[in-house]
């Protein structure tokens, strides 16, 4: 039964960040069976300034503790694993302020 809430919290977070994007005037959608059928990666596709992206959405009860003490009074949040490439974090409001400032 613990699988059937997971993925119930996943489909919650999903449309949440959907919702998100969509008030702040970004076009966006939920992947259906995000991730579960080829051709279907991630779990929202928005559109910025034409360009298509993909996000994947991540909701838990505990676990990213220590990216939100790294980024607790700054504003953004650099990550490297070992041969890997930069992850860059953000809080989702401030990106939004970002985006918004590009739109005309």
């Amino acid at each position: 039964m613990a699988g059937n809430s997971s993925r119930i919290k996943g489909y919650g977070g999903e449309k949440e960040v959907e919702r998100k994007l969509k008030e702040a005037g970004l076009e966006a959608k939920r992947v259906p069976l995000s991730g579960a059928v080829e051709g279907f990666w991630g779990d929202v596709v928005f559109n910025v300034d034409g360009r298509e992206m993909t996000g994947e959405v991540k909701r838990r009860k505990a676990g990213f503790s220590k990216l939100y003490q790294w980024l607790a009074r700054k504003d953004i949040l650099f990550l490297r694993e070992d041969r890997e490439d930069w992850l860059v974090v953000l809080r989702m409001e401030d990106w939004l302020e970002l985006v918004k400032k590009e739109k005309p």
